[in-house]
């Protein structure tokens, strides 16, 4: 389990390397049984580099499932998000409703498949996978985010409270990159006090969007 403000990486025992996201957690055998299938549960944001092998390789999440042979993925599945992502940077991933037994919906690279866990249907996108992965390195990219996500991720990354109580600021669309190892949440509130005039307070430890 990995807290908020935190990131880990953990090679499992095919070799297979994770790198798990603040707020996420990753549950996997000491080691894989050989000739059965790979398996592991994922909450959260974690990105995937398997190893190779005839074993199918297997991620499931509350709602969601991914299933792949031997390829890099970021897969993301919060309890509090409405939706499942997979974002494919090489190999072939499929991703599936774990209520359905439909067949997965295969992806190829730099293409995003996400999954409404409301409706449980599957979009399929392309998109520049950089910016939904750079987070590994500790870079992480807003793109148009609105404020309710925007609050969502920055409480992850920095182990933070963050209230909102300016209701205008709903139809506003935000944008920035933050370094999250070099930039503190107060570095981060203050670009976006100075670019989008949002006002903020600390009370007992509490940031308010005012």
């Amino acid at each position: 389990e990995v807290p908020y403000g935190k990131r880990f990486n953990v090679r499992l025992s095919d070799g297979t390397l994770v790198f798990l996201n603040s707020g996420s957690s990753l549950k996997f055998p000491v080691k894989f049984i050989q000739g059965q299938e790979r398996k592991v549960y994922l909450q959260g944001e974690a990105f995937f580099e398997v190893t190779h092998n005839k074993e199918l390789f297997t991620v499931e999440s509350p709602g969601a499932i991914a299933t792949v042979y031997g390829t890099k993925f970021n897969f993301k599945n919060y309890q509090e998000d409405p939706f499942s992502e997979v974002i494919l940077t090489e190999g072939s991933v499929g991703l599936k409703s774990s209520f359905y037994m439909q067949k997965p919906v295969t992806i190829k690279p730099n293409f995003k498949a996400e999954l409404n866990k409301v409706e449980n249907n599957i979009e399929v996108s392309q998109v520049n996978t950089k910016l939904y992965t750079s987070w590994i390195d500790g870079r992480v990219v807003f793109r148009n985010e609105n404020i309710d996500n925007l609050i969502l991720k920055l409480e992850r990354l920095y182990n933070v409270s963050i209230t909102n109580s300016n209701q205008n600021l709903s139809s506003n669309f935000f944008n920035a990159t933050i370094f999250v190892e070099n930039e503190t949440i107060e570095d981060v509130l203050n670009y976006l006090q100075e670019v989008y005039y949002i006002n903020y307070q600390v009370v007992n430890n509490k940031i308010i969007i005012k």
